[in-house]
């Protein structure tokens, strides 16, 4: 992957980690990190983004590849030297100390004025709303309150970069969703480079300048939220990004003078997708083959008196209908019993709710198409 080196705080080259014979970690990782910039390592459990963040950190290193912080390489570069602070997912302070003690410790370490360590605490502990927690120890704390106090203690050192690993996997929804305005708030004020570990796509989408995914030791695809979301570069991303699921259908295409089928051969019914031949160019060099067709939940409204010709209608039978307050979610089966869930607003034409039969629309703008092999290449 090439890499734009103007502005650049991190830079990994070609970086791999593996731990005994049989167990490849990391494999050849290339990426560019810019200053100020708040970039999420997203990727399944187990697909090596929490050893890329130790190796930035110097708490493992490479088997081979070089990290650079700062324009500078980092082969022999101690942890303690390379300006780097991290927050781990369980927000781990030392439980000894009080909250005061623990962020005194960090600037201690890093040498700051004892003039200047009172007024750092006060101000990092009132951003973060812990300046009442200040005597107390961490044994006494909630999760937020200690995540808090961890994020305090990373922070407080204004580092040259900051590495969160999974920082809020232990918490519930609500705090979640506080803590991560709080993390971006901070970003912004302190103009330091951020690298966020997470599993979660929802954080990814609301907390980063760029996602870069990860599966099996390898980058995937690195771009905006709004790219990484709109356009996957394969069927595995767009999996790991939609919410509750990724609907796929398998359909085998058939090129006509002014359209493009997308056939079911399985079903009876005939029901096929159509598509203007100008807006399926793509598809043309597939006619006859199969290719997976896929939608996001979200995409799907309870369907009309008529479509456009921009939109296709799906119909779901032994639909089974669950609220979740504002959205419901509707799981039925298509013609050939391919399971397809669709997320409506509850408002949305109530009077199709616990229907067993139920007609949905999708725009066109909204499917996606992947090849139908073990690669999933996303057609475009």
């Amino acid at each position: 992957m090439a890499l734009d080196h103007e502005m650049q705080q991190l830079v990994l080259h070609n970086v791999s980690k593996r731990f005994g014979r049989k167990i490849l970690a990391v494999d050849d990782f290339s990426l560019g990190v810019s200053e100020d910039e708040l970039l999420v390592l997203l990727g399944p459990s187990g697909c090596g983004k929490t050893t890329v963040l130790r190796m930035i950190a110097g708490l493992e290193v490479p088997d081979s590849g070089r990290i650079q912080i700062g324009g500078n390489d980092m082969h022999d570069v101690s942890p303690a030297d390379r300006g780097v602070a991290m927050v781990h997912q369980s927000g781990v302070i030392y439980p000894h100390l009080s909250v005061r003690a623990n962020i005194a410790f960090a600037l201690r370490q890093h040498g700051v004025e004892k003039s200047e360590i009172e007024s750092r605490i006060a101000a990092i502990t009132d951003q973060l709303g812990i300046r009442q927690q200040l005597n107390a120890k961490p044994g006494t704390l909630s999760g937020g309150q200690r995540q808090r106090a961890a994020l305090a203690r990373a922070l407080v050192v204004q580092p040259k970069l900051l590495l969160l690993d999974e920082p809020l996997a232990s918490l519930d929804s609500p705090l979640r969703a506080q803590l991560r305005l709080e993390i971006r708030t901070q970003h912004q004020r302190m103009h330091s480079t951020t690298i966020y570990v997470t599993h979660d796509h929802e954080d990814a989408l609301t907390l980063a300048d760029r996602v870069a995914v990860m599966a099996h030791g390898r980058l995937i695809q690195v771009g905006t939220p709004d790219e990484v979301y709109r356009s996957p570069v394969n069927r595995l991303v767009a999996r790991f990004i939609s919410q509750p699921c990724l609907n796929e259908l398998t359909r085998t295409v058939r090129v006509r003078l002014d359209t493009v089928e997308l056939v079911d051969t399985a079903a009876t019914n005939g029901s096929a997708i159509n598509l203007h031949a100008s807006a399926a160019a793509q598809l043309r060099k597939y006619d006859g083959k199969p290719i997976t067709v896929a939608f996001r939940p979200q995409a799907m409204r309870v369907a009309g008196h008529y479509s456009t010709s921009t939109e296709t209608r799906i119909t779901l039978s032994n639909c089974r209908w669950r609220s979740h307050g504002d959205s419901v979610d509707v799981q039925g089966f298509v013609s050939s019993n391919v399971p397809v869930i669709a997320r409506i607003f509850s408002t949305a034409a109530p009077s199709a709710y616990g229907q067993a039969d139920a007609s949905f629309e999708i725009s066109h703008s909204d499917l996606l198409f992947f090849e139908a092999d073990e690669t999933g290449t996303r057609i475009s």
